[in-house]
């Protein structure tokens, strides 16, 4: 599973992250702080 993660919250970016890793431990994840 694949998973972009947007949010200009680097705190929130990390919490998402991190229930992602914790419950789908095979899931690649990508994160942006800004969306443009």
């Amino acid at each position: 599973m694949k998973v972009v993660v947007i949010d200009d919250s680097p705190e929130i970016i990390e919490v998402v992250s991190l229930c992602f890793q914790l419950r789908w431990s095979g899931t690649t994840l990508v994160s942006a702080n800004e969306g443009a």
